[in-house]
């Protein structure tokens, strides 16, 4: 007879070890199949990829950076790449083939990050590429970068089901009272506030815009129509309720970043402050668009890397 925890019980456990490591073994393998699986050429024609880092990135930045893939794949007739950890895969309903590494499931690619140092300003260089697998890297905080694909990126960045429902949800909901089938346009309002206090950010030369801006951009609003609601998104809804105020104003409390995104989206118009969520709030709107003009800061560290002629469309309206 064996003692208790003898040679038997140190089989045992060896054996569920090893059973459960080949277990581990065969997930991992099967994952890194599927990600290079996409990739085999079909019909024996060779693929190849247009993909862009952006992990850590917020919702809008992500957004620019897919933007540029898409642009850059089109001119080169590629197929995009993106990672599973970018914002924009779990947001929208994406064509791009998704996979868990870009360094192990895109193949003998070359490295771009020379565009795109100037965050919100467009490198003309890019039109350089010339094809093969490639690597993005940068902010291509800019519409140039996708100017020629703007059809496609607006079939891109379609919300998912659950996320717009909840957006048609709130803003039917919201609506005043007396104006169900009723001619009226909805304003979106986003404000960026938050992080953009803090000094850092302000010594950067980023500025936010004050109350007599949203009064002046509103009254726009105002005098072309005779029935407007004005929707307000921000990251600071409190200061939001003190200053932008009037009839006819809601607020969107408690929803995700891209729920308020979805919601100013299905606006008709949009007034933006400053930041890359607002402007793909309003780009997504596709109305008419009114930005903070006195932004960024003259002679600062940021007005280096913004271009306002490429970072805003020529049909949105400054204003202070």
């Amino acid at each position: 007879m064996s003692r208790r925890g003898g040679p038997p019980a140190v089989l045992r456990r060896t054996f569920v070890f090893l059973v459960l490591l080949t277990v581990l073994m065969v997930c991992l393998l099967e994952t890194f199949h599927n990600d290079r699986l996409a990739q085999r050429p079909k019909y024996g024609l060779q693929r190849t990829y247009v993909a862009a880092e952006c992990a850590d990135r917020r919702l809008g930045n992500a957004m620019f950076i897919y933007a540029a893939v898409v642009g850059v794949a089109g001119r080169l007739n590629a197929s995009t790449m993106m990672e599973r950890s970018c914002r924009v895969v779990d947001v929208f309903t994406l064509s791009a083939l998704v996979v868990s590494d870009l360094r192990l499931s895109l193949p003998m690619y070359a490295v771009y990050e020379e565009f795109g140092r100037r965050a919100s300003a467009y490198d003309i260089n890019i039109k350089k590429l010339r094809g093969g697998n490639t690597l993005l890297r940068g902010y291509f905080q800019s519409w140039r970068y996708f100017d020629e694909a703007f059809a496609e990126v607006r079939k891109e960045f379609v919300f998912a089901e659950g996320t717009s429902e909840a957006a048609a949800e709130f803003l039917g909901k919201s609506l005043p009272e007396g104006w169900k089938g009723r001619s009226f346009v909805r304003v979106g309002v986003h404000i960026r506030r938050g992080d953009l206090l803090k000094e850092y950010y302000k010594n950067y030369g980023y500025a936010t815009a004050d109350k007599e801006y949203f009064d002046r951009a509103m009254d726009y609003f105002k005098r072309r129509y005779s029935s407007v609601q004005f929707v307000v998104c921000s990251d600071d809804i409190r200061w939001a309720k003190e200053n932008v105020l009037g009839d006819h104003v809601v607020y969107s409390e408690d929803h995700r970043d891209y729920e308020d995104m979805a919601i100013l989206s299905r606006c008709n118009h949009t007034i933006i402050s400053v930041g890359s969520f607002g402007w793909w709030a309003a780009w997504l709107a596709n109305g008419t668009t009114i930005y903070y003009d006195n932004w960024p800061k003259e002679y600062s560290k940021l007005e280096y890397h913004v271009n306002k002629k490429t970072y805003f469309p020529p049909d949105w309206i400054p204003m202070r």
